[in-house]
């Protein structure tokens, strides 16, 4: 894909399917996507026809068997459309634009394994608190629960836990936030209603971001509130409703606080790499054991490239970094790393 920032990627069927985002200054945006296959490393341009119209800052998930996009900021402004493209037959079909939400970018969005929900975000009329529930079977939109949902914001950032949807921090009224909600789903993955979010030992407020979700606990790690960049985090037991602050890193070892990057759940470790810092974007990264909470720089051999605003998705062996900004360009350029540490082997006397 050309360079871009504001774009999304998933990672199924295999493959990594990256669409969207903005391609220059102004009003150019993507209206395109492509396909990485990792085994052969060979990417393939998406199928442009009935495709959505370009856009940035827009949602997308895998479903079973197609992937979906919705909202974002395009040509016209904010965005209430979006489509799904399948898999097998390599074709975009529209979502109903019957009871959709309004039009917005700056939302979040997860698939449940049967609905696609988006929630939050802004638009010409301001910040929002709601969403809907979208079913591609039945290419139908039906309202969230709005009773107990968090408050209007911009830039938050949720991550989905198995039975319910978790959704933490980003920009409100006020400005940077440091709470969340759970929206509950019933065995069906339709959503039932939200329940509140301990804030006792939860991270401070904050934008910029970045959450994964372990199988047992949801992580919040950096992000930015005014000009300070965070470099902690904390880790969420949505069963319990409790947080865990995470270990900082001592003062020679990096991550240093940054905004902007991504994250990575491997199966034991998180992964933390590039993002803005106080000395602009970096290219350096770390590994936090949580079974020792011991940290550990990443390797930066192949020459990482500094970034903000990049995708990272993890294949189940390795991370894949797409695309992002250097010092207000746009970047192209991707990297795949393998975060295994290096052994050393040696044979006793």
């Amino acid at each position: 894909p050309s360079p871009r920032g504001g774009h999304t990627a998933v990672f199924a069927a295999n493959a990594i399917w990256v669409w969207g985002g903005r391609v220059g200054a102004g009003v150019s945006f993507s209206g395109s996507g492509h396909r990485y296959n990792p085994a052969n490393d060979v990417w393939t341009e998406i199928s442009p026809v009935d495709a959505p119209s370009a856009r940035m800052n827009h949602v997308s998930a895998a479903s079973n068997n197609s992937f979906l996009i919705w909202g974002g900021f395009g040509a016209s402004g904010f965005l209430g459309s979006g489509a799904q493209y399948t898999f097998a037959t390599a074709t975009w079909s529209p979502t109903t634009a019957n009871n959709a939400p309004a039009a917005r970018d700056g939302h979040v969005g997860v698939w449940t394994g049967s609905r696609f929900l988006v929630w939050g975000g802004r638009n010409n009329s301001g910040l929002l608190d709601d969403g809907a529930s979208y079913d591609p079977v039945a290419n139908t939109w039906t309202d969230l629960p709005s009773a107990n949902a968090p408050s209007a914001r911009q830039g938050a950032k949720a991550v989905w836990a198995g039975d319910r949807w978790l959704v933490w921090g980003g920009e409100g009224v006020g400005g940077v936030l440091g709470d969340g909600a759970q929206l509950l789903v019933d065995a069906f993955g339709v959503p039932t209603g939200w329940a509140p979010m301990s804030g006792v030992q939860a991270p401070t407020p904050r934008n910029q971001h970045a959450m994964v979700w372990t199988g047992e606990r949801m992580i919040v790690w950096g992000g930015r509130a005014g000009g300070l960049f965070r470099g902690d985090g904390a880790a969420y037991d949505p069963v319990e409703n409790e947080w865990a602050p995470l270990p900082t890193p001592g003062s020679a070892l990096d991550p240093a606080g940054r905004g902007s990057h991504v994250l990575a759940w491997t199966g034991s470790e998180l992964l933390v790499f590039g993002g803005e810092t106080v000395d602009g974007q970096t290219a350096s990264g770390a590994a936090l054991e949580l079974a020792t909470d011991l940290w550990r720089a990443l390797p930066s051999t192949g020459d990482p490239v500094a970034r903000s605003g990049a995708i990272g998705v993890w294949t189940g062996t390795e991370w894949l970094i797409f695309g992002g900004e250097l010092n207000g360009g746009l970047l192209g350029a991707g990297r795949r790393l393998s975060p295994e540490p290096t052994w050393h082997f040696f044979r006793k006397p």
